[in-house]
């Protein structure tokens, strides 16, 4: 594969093939695109600034993915105790034994 004008030879099976393919030309557009954007001419700096923008976005969706987590763990418990407050009173109302509830 080439990434910024330069070969590489990259060890993958035929499932990951396409995708290295994909990755190295995520990896080879970023990099196009910083060195038209920047001063920087030298490649390795190129590549680290790459490899920072790409690092602060996998951190990015990490945090929003935690954040989405939390928030639906949270909704979760809140819909549980609704369910079984409303069970409970449910089942103090009518006096009798629960049924068990359907797996689905």
């Amino acid at each position: 594969m080439t990434i910024f004008g330069h070969q590489y030879r990259i060890a993958a099976d035929a499932a990951d093939a396409k995708h290295m393919e994909a990755v190295a030309g995520l990896l080879d557009g970023r990099m196009r695109r910083i060195a038209t954007s920047t001063r920087r001419k030298v490649a390795v700096e190129i590549a680290i600034q790459a490899a920072i923008e790409f690092a602060d976005e996998v951190l990015r969706i990490r945090e929003e993915r935690d954040r989405l987590l939390t928030g639906a763990d949270e909704h979760l418990s809140r819909f549980a105790r609704k369910l079984e407050d409303g069970a409970s009173t449910d089942l103090l109302a009518s006096g009798e034994d629960p049924a068990p509830a359907p797996r689905f």
